[in-house]
C-alpha cells in the first residue's frame, strides 16, 4: 500500500513534539534537484525539469553536490496566500525544506527523526522559504546539539557556509544571488519551533478542508490513508508505478588543487566553512611567505594586492596597502624580526566563529576566519578546523605558535585564533 509523503507521514515523531520526521530528498554529496511533488497523488519525490532537461545543481566550489542531507518536513505547508510579517513575503508553496547536518549520508525516500536546532529565511524569487537546520537524533553527536549555538560552535563555519551556499548556487546559471531575512542570520531552536509550529498549522487547513485544496496560487493533492477527520482521506491513493532506469549522471570532477589550496578545499569538503574564495586567499598567505624571505614585507604586498581582497593592512601603516569593493576578505599582517603573522577578516555577519577575542574582532567590524603564520622557512594556518604547517617539502609536524606582540587584527586575535 502506498502513503503521501506529504499527508500520512507525521511531523512529530514523539508525543512531546521534540523530535520530527524528516524526508530525505537529496543526500549530502548528490546533485540531482529532487523534491516532493505537490499535484500528484501520494506526492511523490520526483526531480525538477526544466526546459525538458532533468535539473541538477551546480557545484558551489569547494563542495561537491549539497552539503547536507536535504528533504523535507511532513505536514508542513509554506502557504503562498500568507505574507509573513517578519520576513515581509509570502510562502513558497512547499512544505519547510531541512537541512540534516548528522555524519551518516542519507537515502533518497528516508525518514530520518530529527531535532531542530535552527532556521534561515531564504527569499527566494521574492518567496519565503525557510531552512530549517536539523540534526539526526540518532547520530552519535547528537546529545551535543540543541540549539543553532552548538552548531556554530561545535561546527565552526558552518553556519556561514550554509548561508553562502544558498546565496550562490543558481549564479552558475546565470541567475542573481539570492537574499535572506534578519541579514542572514540563523534564528534560534525556539524561533524554529515556532516556524514549524506555524506551518503545521497552514498545513491542517489543507488537510481539514478548511482551506480548499486549489487556489490562485497553488494545487496540492491531498489524497492520504491516515488522517482521521480529514475530507480527503480514501482507502488508497491512485498511484501508477512503472519501470525505470537511472540516468547516467558522470560525478562531477573537483578541481585541481595543490599544497595549501587543496588541504583547505579538503577540510571544507570534511566540514563546511568559509566562501570559495578561502582556499586561494590561503594559498596567497603561504606564497606571500615565500617571497617575503628575499622581498620583505613589499614583497608580501605584491603577492597580496594581485588577490581579489577587499582589503589588505599591513600593522605598520594605517592606511590600506590595497582595497578592491568586490573583495570578501581583509588581511591584517605584520612581518617583523623573522616572523609574519596574518589575520584574514570577512565584515561582521550573523556566523562568527567564537574564540577568545571574537568580541574585539566585532567591535571592530569583523569576523575571523581564517589565521597564519610564518616562520624559519614554515607556514602554519588554521581555519578552526585543524592547523597545519607546510614546509618546502609539504606537510610537517605543526609548528608551535609564536610569542609576538602587535596590533588585535595584524597579530593580537590571530594568534589567539589557534587557540
Amino acid at each position: 500500500n502506498y502513503v503521501s509523503y506529504l499527508h500520512d507521514i507525521p511531523l512529530y515523531a514523539n508525543e512531546e513534539k521534540t523530535v520530527l520526521n524528516m524526508v530525505v530528498e537529496i543526500p549530502r554529496g548528490t546533485n540531482a534537484k529532487m523534491e516532493i511533488c505537490l499535484k500528484e497523488d501520494g506526492n511523490p519525490i520526483k526531480q525538477d525539469v526544466k526546459n525538458g532537461k532533468l535539473r541538477f545543481v551546480d557545484d558551489v566550489h569547494p563542495y561537491q553536490g549539497y552539503i547536507w542531507n536535504y528533504g523535507a518536513l511532513p505536514q508542513t505547508w509554506e502557504m503562498p496566500t500568507h505574507k509573513h510579517p517578519e520576513t515581509n513575503a509570502f510562502g513558497d508553496n512547499d512544505p519547510l525544506d531541512a537541512c540534516e547536518i548528522g555524519s551518516a549520508v542519507g537515502v533518497r525516500g528516508e525518514i530520518k527523526q530529527v531535532k531542530a536546532l535552527g532556521v534561515m529565511a531564504l527569499i527566494d524569487e521574492g518567496e519565503t522559504d525557510w531552512k530549517v537546520i536539523v540534526i539526526d537524533v540518532n547520530d552519535p553527536r547528537a546529545s551535543e546539539f540543541n540549539d543553532i549555538s552548538d552548531v556554530q560552535r561545535l561546527m565552526p563555519g558552518f553556519t556561514m557556509a550554509t548561508y553562502e551556499w544558498f546565496r550562490t548556487y543558481k549564479m552558475p546559471a546565470g541567475k542573481p544571488a539570492n537574499e535572506f531575512a534578519f541579514n542572514g542570520e540563523a534564528k534560534n531552536a525556539e524561533y524554529t519551533r515556532a516556524v514549524i509550529a506555524e506551518n503545521y498549522e497552514f498545513w491542517q487547513r489543507l488537510n481539514n478542508g478548511s482551506m480548499p485544496a486549489k487556489g490562485d496560487k497553488y494545487d496540492v493533492a491531498c489524497a492520504n490513508v491516515s488522517c482521521e477527520g480529514s475530507p480527503h482521506k480514501t482507502d488508497s491513493l491512485n498511484i501508477s508505478v512503472s519501470e525505470f532506469k537511472d540516468q547516467e549522471v558522470a560525478a562531477n570532477e573537483l578541481p585541481q588543487a595543490s599544497g595549501v589550496k587543496l588541504v583547505v578545499e579538503e577540510q571544507q569538503r570534511a566540514s563546511p566553512h568559509g566562501t570559495a574564495e578561502l582556499s586561494s586567499v590561503i594559498q596567497a598567505l603561504a606564497c606571500a611567505s615565500s617571497k617575503a624571505s628575499e622581498g620583505g614585507a613589499a614583497s608580501i604586498e605584491g603577492v597580496l594586492k594581485e588577490q581579489n581582497l577587499a582589503a589588505v593592512y599591513n600593522a605598520a601603516n594605517e592606511a590600506a596597502v590595497a582595497t578592491n569593493e568586490n573583495g570578501h576578505y581583509t588581511v591584517y599582517f605584520q612581518a617583523k624580526d623573522g616572523v609574519v603573522v596574518y589575520g584574514v577578516y570577512q565584515k561582521s555577519t550573523p556566523h562568527r566563529i567564537e574564540f577568545s577575542a571574537a568580541d574585539e574582532v566585532t567591535a571592530a567590524g569583523f569576523d575571523m576566519v581564517a589565521a597564519a603564520f610564518a616562520k624559519d622557512g614554515k607556514f602554519t594556518f588554521t581555519t578552526r578546523h585543524g592547523a597545519k604547517t607546510f614546509s618546502s617539502s609539504g606537510v610537517v609536524d605543526t609548528d608551535a605558535v609564536p610569542s609576538v606582540e602587535g596590533s588585535l587584527l595584524a597579530v593580537k586575535a590571530p594568534l589567539a585564533f589557534f587557540n
